[in-house]
């Protein structure tokens, strides 16, 4: 086994969320089976872009907007940077279940943090998609924590 001799660090810390749509999986992001696989959805929404020198996302965090009365699915994909209209350019590397919510004034709703641990090179983006058979209420916050390298 060889010693790893010179380390890589992240330099710059990377929290992201959707420009718009945030929360995810209010009607305009809400979608039933097309495209929900293969990242060509149009609904599917960028969550972040590697910088430079690529990127390390350490986990996403979801947080309930309040009552969402259907379960849903977040699926997350990696595009290689270019347009994920085009399914070979997506990859869906996870699925994670959501939970019907209510909101409430004197109790909190679960807080849940997917973990990623995951490095990726300069330009690849991640996409995030709600996926639910009917518009979930409130939606989902959806933030993702890293670094660039």
């Amino acid at each position: 086994m060889v010693a790893n001799t010179n380390p890589i660090f992240t330099n710059t810390p990377k929290i992201s969320w959707p420009a718009t749509n945030n929360p995810l999986g209010v009607s305009a992001v809400t979608v039933t089976t097309s495209g929900a696989y293969d990242g060509t959805n149009g609904n599917a929404v960028l969550l972040c872009t590697a910088g430079a020198n690529g990127s390390f996302l350490q986990k996403i965090i979801l947080e309930s907007g309040g009552t969402n009365n259907t379960a849903s699915v977040l699926r997350i994909f990696i595009n290689n940077g270019s347009t994920n209209a085009t399914a070979s350019n997506n990859s869906l590397i996870m699925q994670y279940a959501l939970p019907s919510t209510t909101a409430s004034n004197t109790a909190s709703i679960s807080h849940i943090e997917v973990p990623l641990n995951l490095q990726i090179p300069a330009s690849y983006k991640i996409y995030v998609l709600i996926s639910s058979s009917a518009n979930l209420g409130a939606g989902w916050y959806v933030t993702c924590i890293g670094g660039d390298y």
